[in-house]
Parts: structure tokens; C-alpha cells; sequence
């Protein structure tokens, strides 16, 4: 018995390793909290090629034993019991997340066709070993979502609204990644895990208000660009910005339109032709309209956008 114990956890070992190295064109994500001075909770940043290779070989080193693995009807979960993580408080993640994908799959029309898997890892390995931010929540590659559990809480929960949010809002990236075959653009992944999560805070952007009114929109095409994103306020600016971008398109053209860009970018990963096609209209387009939606909204008394 103790045979097959130990080839049983070195094929869960294996599968764990298989998934996180498979980051063609994958994305990290770490969601900017817009409401709360810049704290980032959960959700967003694409890598570069290099980086996803060096971020993959970390990934490996996340267990110091043997994993667990619990298997349910489209999830599995992933854990090392050593950390005091046992296996009834991990099969409590699965009900929440079985509890939290109804609501993005109706939203987004979509079910994924791979199953999805929930690694549950210890804060400071979350930050040391796989060098994701302390202030991230959750962290999305593909079709694999790794959440941290504070050290020595022995994952205990909380606050199950929160947590149900951060997994809708981690979910709606893994869906995402599945429809459009990774590329979607980050600024509609982040728009639509922060609308779709329903994080309370997210909306509570008003105190933003005087930068887009000094500021203006950021241009589409360097919204959550790496190469624009240099400091602490761009970075949450933009978070807010992708947030309010998509609720102006869906109110606009509606979710339906939406979501057949997200849909047409599976065989096209050229974004900003697929949006012409889509929309019929250009970036520089539709910068101009959206800049004065929110220069409009920014000199208004109006809360909400």
C-alpha cells in the first residue's frame, strides 16, 4: 500500500509540474483594488516570454512534500498537508468554488472545456517562493489558479463573501484564457474579473475622479502596456480605467458584443484589428469617444460612471 502511495503522489507531482509549465502566452495576475490606495488584492499582468519560463521553474519548488489533490466535478485543488491545510478545510474551497463559476460561466456564455485547478499555498511561499506580490490575493496562469492562505491560519476562512468574490474574479481569467486561446487583451480580462467578481470596493473609484479630470484616459493601447506601467498610481489607474472602460462597452454595445471579441481573438491574436472588425471602430477611435465619457464623468457630481 505504501508503494502505490508514492507513485500515486508522484504522478499528482507531475500533473502539478506539467501544468505549471505550460505558460505558452500565459498570463499572472494581480488585480488592482482601486478604492484602496493602490493595495492590489486580486487579478493582472501579462509577462513576457522569459519571464514566464523563470516564473514556471519557480512554480515547480511550491511543495516541500508530496501534494494532495482533491477531485471534483470540473475542479481539482491541490494542497501540501504539511502546512496544516487539511483536507476538509480544502474540500471547503471547492464548495465555494463550485458555488462562485455558475454565475461568470452564464455571464460570459461560456463553460471551459479543460478542467480547472486551485493550488492552495501557504503567504510566504506564495511571495518568496513564487515571487508573486505580498499584497496579491490570487494569481491566474492559464488554466491553473494559485491562492495564497496566511501562514499558520492552516487556510482557514474568513470572510467566504471575499473569498467567493476573488475566485469568481480568478475563474473569469481562466475562462477568458480558454475562449479567446490567451489573447485577450488584459485591460478586458481585468474589466470583466473586477465586474464579474463583484468586489464592493471596485466600484468605489470616485476619488479618482480628479486625476481623469487633469489626466485624461489613458490611451487603449497602452492600458496595462508593461512598458507604461512604471509606478504604483499608473498601475491603479489603469486597473480603474479597465474597469470603466468595459462597463462603457458593454453599456454601449452590450455583453453580447463584447464577449464576440473576446471570441473572435481565438484565431486572431492581432487585438486591435479584431476590435475594428468587431466595434467599427479604431483605437484612436474610440480613445476619443471613451476620453470624453470620462472627462464628462469626471467633471460631473455623479458618482457611479
Amino acid at each position: 500500500m505504501s508503494k502505490f502511495k508514492a507513485i500515486f503522489n508522484l504522478v499528482i507531482l507531475f500533473i502539478f509540474i506539467f501544468l505549471t509549465t505550460d505558460v505558452a502566452n500565459a498570463q499572472n495576475r494581480e488585480q488592482i483594488n482601486p478604492s484602496a490606495n493602490g493595495k492590489i488584492i486580486r487579478g493582472t499582468t501579462r509577462y513576457q516570454t522569459q519571464k514566464e519560463k523563470q516564473q514556471a521553474e519557480k512554480d515547480k519548488q511550491v511543495f516541500d512534500s508530496s501534494p494532495e489533490k482533491i477531485l471534483g466535478r470540473k475542479f481539482d485543488i491541490i494542497f501540501d498537508n504539511s502546512t496544516g491545510l487539511k483536507n476538509v478545510v480544502a474540500r471547503r474551497y471547492m464548495l465555494y468554488l463550485e458555488q462562485s463559476t455558475e454565475k461568470v460561466e452564464r455571464a460570459l456564455k461560456y463553460q471551459p472545456k479543460e478542467r480547472i485547478t486551485l493550488i492552495l499555498v501557504p503567504r510566504r511561499k506564495y511571495t518568496h517562493t513564487l515571487a508573486r506580490p505580498r499584497w496579491s490575493g490570487a494569481s491566474t496562469q492559464k488554466n491553473t489558479i494559485i491562492m495564497p492562505f496566511e501562514d499558520d491560519s492552516r487556510g482557514k476562512i474568513d470572510d467566504v463573501d471575499d473569498l467567493k468574490a476573488t475566485l469568481r474574479h480568478e475563474y473569469t481569467h481562466a475562462v477568458l484564457n480558454e475562449l479567446s486561446n490567451q489573447n485577450c487583451p488584459v485591460w478586458l480580462h481585468e474589466g470583466l474579473a473586477q465586474i464579474l467578481g463583484e468586489n464592493k470596493e471596485t466600484s468605489s473609484i470616485e476619488f479618482l475622479k480628479p486625476w481623469f479630470k487633469q489626466n485624461g484616459a489613458i490611451p487603449l493601447d497602452k492600458l496595462l502596456n508593461d512598458r507604461y506601467v512604471t509606478d504604483a498610481m499608473t498601475v491603479n489607474i489603469s486597473y480603474a480605467q479597465a474597469f470603466l472602460f468595459t462597463k462603457y462597452l458593454i453599456r454601449k454595445y452590450n455583453m453580447a458584443r463584447v464577449l464576440s471579441f473576446a471570441r473572435a481573438l481565438y484565431n486572431d491574436e492581432d487585438v486591435e484589428s479584431v476590435f475594428h472588425k468587431t466595434f467599427n471602430l479604431s483605437y484612436t477611435e474610440i480613445d476619443r469617444q471613451f476620453g470624453g465619457a470620462i472627462k464628462s464623468w469626471a467633471n460631473s457630481s455623479t458618482a457611479d460612471f
